[in-house]
């Protein structure tokens, strides 16, 4: 069978007719499988017989012709027939309208074999391609990706079936898509006037053709152009010729020229933007001062500028100013006229030009000026100062005046009489005077507002000034009213006057309105010092309070009567002094008064005497260093006023004039130390760690405790670890705690590790702790149980010998610590925890256990022997005692095994016939691991076989030692049942009193050739007729060695077998066959009657068969 790779359709069932014209049972149906191979071989075709195989058609399959078959003899005749799978090819045809184009396609066919993806491209509107080699009468399905720009004008997918040895073809046809380019133009920017152009473009779209549009647009309105019936798929090339005066806009994304576009089914739309070159246009105004208004009107190309018309506004001190026209096409022509000539209010006269200005716009860069200059009309300011007749004004005083005639203020200062003149000041101008604030003067002003406007000429402002005057007198009261200070009295600058005490007063004086400064001072015949006063001053102005000057300066106003009184009040004072308890105590403190630090020191120290306001003040201290606290100390403070009786209490008032002394006393507290000491570790074991925290703790209330030690000697049997913090020296005896303020505690733990072995029942510490503030050192105590437990562990059994032996143990487990023990449980590597009884005769099997310090407990088990503990040859059970507070502790029981071990070897070499001997060897020998007893050696199957004889050494045997052996010999002849059974297996067998008996056995195989030998002879004469019988002789010889079962010898041409005699070793005859030893021979007669077939044949053919069990038949 000839098939096609990856063909979806499997071979069929080939048909097949063989014909042979008048021979029984023909013509025969035979078929072959689809994979090929061949069919049952007809039988009982006569020699000469002229027969033809002819095979069926089968679709989509080439086949062989007739073959014919001529059988001359037995063999067999062969007819061969060679199958091809037929194929076909598939044509993707495409056809196009509107042009050329390259299509993908993909090709589905039955399986996945013959999938493809092809692609056809075309030429002149067609193309095609053809995939051969297709299975034929598979079915494909052929798809189109229809591509950008093209339509479909047939089915998409096309199905077909493929034919045998032809073509079919798949027919698509495509036209293309046509869209329209609309090209838009605009244009960006802002002008002053209005712009616009014709702009012209060249559009190449290759094979779609050349095309020349051009597009009217303006500032104000887009124009656009629209290229039809260009195929989708085209690349159009788009170029504008860009005309004089305009730009391409490059600041517009994308706004590129040339432009590049590919033509898409819709949305073909581009923009071109220009922009319009311009110039910017300056009108500038220049005047010579002032302030002023300036209007232009501006058209260029006879239109009005947008903003049209523009204002000038100048405002002094500037004189020049402008505005910018910006946008203004390049080349236009523009005129711009002022309105009206010199300035909105007539205030100025126009200079240049005479006439409106004509300017021609030049492109962006160059300079487009209409330039105007006008002049200012003016007048003078005069500011004059005046004293009226009789003023007590100061002739020489100056008083400033400042002036705004825009656009910054002026200032001048002026004395009674003078004036003050400003030339050129544009007319029209505002201008406003101002004479500053002059205390002690009326002022009044002409005109009233202080304000002119400039007129031609002088413009002129009068401000005229008139002094005031008050009296100011000044008085001193001193607290206490008896103090005995002295103190005079000042007006600076008009007079001083003293020593006054208390309710002394100056002269009054009469003063011009002003501000004026008093003073006190000691008077200088006195011990008076200001610094032991609190000053204050009050003034009235006609029993009115007032305010003073920033700088204290009292002002005096017109018709004002003041009086100033000073009253000085005597400071108190306060000196703090310490006091400890015992004098040389270390301790440090700061003495403070209202919280505040003074001084700091120990005994004595004093802040000296301090000056303090009247008034509550509290007298205290803190700590003076980080050593000192003041917990530590029992304090009181104790003051006197004035040298009288001392208070307690560090709250004081003083007074004006008080003297006040204070003492804060301190007396050190003892320190109240306690310690605990408990067992982290609720037990150890030997080699394990223990732990104990250790607490120190200053009662509170107490002092604070320094030079803290923990005395802690090392408890027996341990060595010292750790401490936390590392508190403690390296042997862990002497832990340093250091200081330990009052109500505070410090806890720490130390460990130790127990002495692995040991004999201790408890780990037991001791420790105090010292300082030199408690002389008492108290102490504590306190215990870590060791934890101990033990197992021995004993058989019953002496030995074992065989997978299932039973052995019986016995564990006694002891708490040999100083804790009872709980969770107690025996295990035991080779027996389940369950199996392990501790209960005795009660139900369960007690575990776990309870065990008190030094008490025992036995538990009982048994283990039945596996295949591993007869290979290891001993049986090593580990018991397990283990519990809540112990480490697993083992003890180990060793069983051994009894074991014999028998081996019998051949020693003779074969190949062995009837008759040979056999000789063994056995041996028995001793492989367990305890010597054994009682061992015998028995052969039944060796010929006579006596261990007494046989054997060395001679059995029996007190004992066999371990590895010793026992070596005896044995023998055997060989016989006919022997070699019939193919083999003969000798066994020997070992015993001891201490084992399972053991055997060994050794199988020697013969060389087994059964041979049968048949001859027939014909025992009649000839020659023979119709009706005539022939006679046979039929003899069947074992030629071989082994006895024959069921020999038999049968016809099978129509004769007929008669008697059968076994001779030789036979026996008897049946109809199942006879049993015929090695030599035996069996002979039997036949006969056959002549048919007319022989005659007609010529001959007759006579065969017979001879078989047995052991032989394959054999005919003659």
């Amino acid at each position: 069978v000839r098939a096609v790779t990856g063909d979806p359709v499997s071979a069929p069932t080939f048909k097949f007719t063989v014909a042979c014209p008048a021979v029984t049972g023909y013509p025969q149906e035979l078929t072959i499988g689809g994979s090929g191979g061949s069919a049952s071989t007809p039988t009982n075709i006569p020699f000469g017989a002229n027969c033809t195989v002819t095979e069926a058609s089968n679709p989509g399959w080439s086949s062989t012709p007739t073959v014919s078959i001529n059988p001359v003899d037995a063999t067999v005749e062969t007819a061969e027939f060679t199958n091809t799978r037929q194929t076909g090819s598939l044509t993707i045809s495409k056809t196009t309208a509107g042009g050329n184009g390259t299509f993908s396609f993909a090709v589905n066919c039955d399986g996945s074999a013959f999938d493809s993806a092809r692609s056809v491209a075309t030429i002149g509107n067609s193309g095609s391609i053809t995939i051969s080699g297709i299975p034929s009468g598979i079915n494909c399905v052929v798809t189109e990706t229809v591509p950008l720009g093209w339509d479909l004008t047939t089915p998409n997918d096309v199905q077909v079936s493929i034919p045998a040895s032809s073509t079919v073809t798949a027919n698509f046809t495509n036209t293309r898509q046509t869209a329209d380019l609309v090209i838009t133009k605009a244009v960006s920017g802002a002008y002053a006037v209005g712009v616009s152009g014709t702009f012209d473009f060249v559009v190449n779209c290759g094979d779609a053709g050349t095309f020349s549009p051009s597009i009217q647009a303006s500032n104000t309105q887009n124009g656009t152009a629209t290229i039809s019936g260009i195929p989708v798929g085209s690349t159009c090339q788009l170029k504008e010729t860009v005309p004089s005066g305009w730009v391409l806009d490059t600041s517009v994304p994308g706004n590129t020229n040339p432009r590049s576009l590919t033509i898409q089914q819709t949305g073909n739309n581009t923009t071109f933007t220009n922009s319009r070159e311009v110039g910017d246009l300056t009108i500038s105004k220049t005047i010579d001062q002032g302030s002023g208004s300036f209007v232009f009107a501006a058209t260029c190309n006879q239109a009005t500028v947008a903003g049209s018309p523009f204002t000038i506004a100048i405002a002094a001190p500037e004189t020049a100013g402008s505005v910018v026209i910006s946008g203004v096409p390049t080349g236009s022509s523009c005129v711009i006229d002022e309105q009206p000539d010199g300035s909105t209010d007539g205030s100025f006269e126009q200079i240049i030009p005479a006439n409106g200005a004509a300017v021609t716009i030049s492109p962006t860069g160059a300079s487009n000026r209409a330039e105007f200059v006008n002049k200012r009309r003016t007048g003078a300011l005069v500011i004059s100062k005046l004293f009226p007749q009789g003023s007590l004004g100061d002739p020489d005083k100056e008083f400033q005046f400042s002036w705004d005639c825009g656009p910054e203020p002026r200032s001048i200062a002026l004395k009674a009489g003078q004036s003050h003149r400003v030339e050129a000041l544009p007319t029209g101008t505002q201008c406003a005077v101002v004479e500053a604030a002059a205390p002690g003067y009326e002022t009044t002003v002409d005109p009233a507002s202080g304000s002119v406007q400039i007129r031609e000429g002088d413009n002129t402002v009068t401000y005229t000034n008139r002094r005031s005057t008050g009296t100011l007198q000044i008085v001193k009261q001193l607290v206490p009213a008896n103090d005995p200070g002295l103190f005079d009295l000042s007006i600076v600058g008009q007079l001083t006057q003293g020593p006054f005490g208390n309710n002394g007063k100056t002269d009054t004086a009469v003063l011009p309105t002003g501000s004026y400064l008093i003073a006190e001072s000691a008077a200088a015949t006195s011990p008076t010092a200001l610094a032991d006063y609190d000053t204050s001053l009050m003034c009235l102005d006609k029993g009115v309070p007032m305010q003073l000057g920033l700088d204290g300066a009292v002002p005096v106003g017109a018709n004002s009567e003041v009086i100033c009184t000073y009253t000085n009040k005597r400071k108190a004072t306060v000196e703090i002094t310490k006091a400890l308890s015992p004098a040389e105590d270390e301790g440090r403190f700061t003495l403070t008064l209202d919280g505040v630090g003074k001084v700091t020191g120990g005994n004595g120290a004093t802040t000296g005497a301090l000056v303090i306001p009247t008034g509550p003040h509290t007298v205290g201290e803190t700590a003076g260093n980080a050593s000192t606290n003041l917990d530590d100390y029992n304090s009181f403070t104790s003051c006197s006023t004035n040298g009288g009786q001392g208070v307690l209490g560090g709250a004081i008032t003083a007074e004006y004039g008080d003297a006040i002394v204070c003492t804060v006393s301190n007396t050190r507290k003892s320190a109240d130390l306690s310690i605990t000491k408990t067992a982290v570790t609720p037990w150890v074991e030997p080699g394990g760690v223990a732990t104990f925290s250790l607490t120190v703790s200053n009662a509170a209330g107490a002092g604070t405790a320094r030079q803290v030690q923990v005395l802690d000697p090392l408890p027996a049997g341990t060595t010292y670890l750790s401490s936390q913090g590392d508190i403690c020296d390296p042997v862990g005896t002497t832990c340093e705690i250091g200081t330990l303020a009052a109500g505070a505690s410090r806890t720490f733990t130390i460990t130790y590790r127990v002495n692995s072995p040991t004999d201790a029942l408890v780990v037991h510490n001791e420790a105090t702790v010292t300082s030199p503030d408690d002389l008492e050192s108290p102490g504590a105590e306190a215990d870590v149980p060791v934890a101990r437990i033990g197992v021995v562990k004993s058989a019953a059994e002496g030995w074992f010998n065989a997978v299932g032996s039973t052995i019986n143990y016995s564990y006694v487990v002891t708490n040999l610590g100083g804790i009872d023990l709980t969770g107690v449980t025996v295990t035991d590597n080779k027996i389940p925890s369950a199996a392990i009884d501790c209960n005795g005769a009660t139900a369960g099997n007690g575990q776990p256990f309870a065990l008190a310090v030094g008490a025992s407990a036995t538990c009982s088990a048994s283990a039945t022997v596996d295949a591993g503990d007869v290979s290891a040859g001993r049986v090593d059970n580990v018991a397990t005692a283990d519990s809540d507070q112990t480490s697993p502790t083992a003890d180990t029981w060793t069983v051994p095994l009894a074991a014999l071990d028998l081996t019998k070897t051949l020693d003779s070499l074969g190949p062995f016939k009837l008759g040979d001997t056999l000789e063994y060897t056995i041996v028995a020998r001793n492989t367990g691991q305890i010597a054994l007893s009682g061992l015998t050696i028995a052969d039944a199957a060796a010929d006579g076989f006596d261990s007494a004889t046989d054997c060395n050494p001679a059995l029996p045997i007190t004992s066999l030692a371990i590895g010793s052996s026992v070596t005896c010999s044995a023998v055997h002849k060989v016989t006919q049942d022997d070699i019939d059974e193919g083999s003969f297996t000798n066994a020997a067998t070992a015993d001891t009193v201490e084992t399972p008996p053991a055997s060994d056995e050794v199988t020697t195989n013969f060389d087994r050739t059964p041979s049968l030998d048949f001859v027939k002879t014909v025992t009649s004469a000839g020659p023979y007729e119709l009706g005539d019988t022939v006679t046979y002789s039929l003899v069947a010889t074992n030629t071989g060695n082994v006895t024959l079962k069921k020999v038999l010898i049968t016809e099978s041409t129509g004769a007929t077998v008669g008697t059968c005699d076994p001779e030789g070793g036979g026996e008897a005859a049946d109809d199942t066959g006879v049993t015929l030893k090695p030599g035996g021979k069996l002979t039997c007669t036949a006969s056959y009657k002549i048919l007319q077939k022989d005659v007609d044949a010529g001959f007759h053919k006579n065969t017979a068969t001879a078989d047995s069990e052991q032989t394959e038949d054999i005919s003659d």
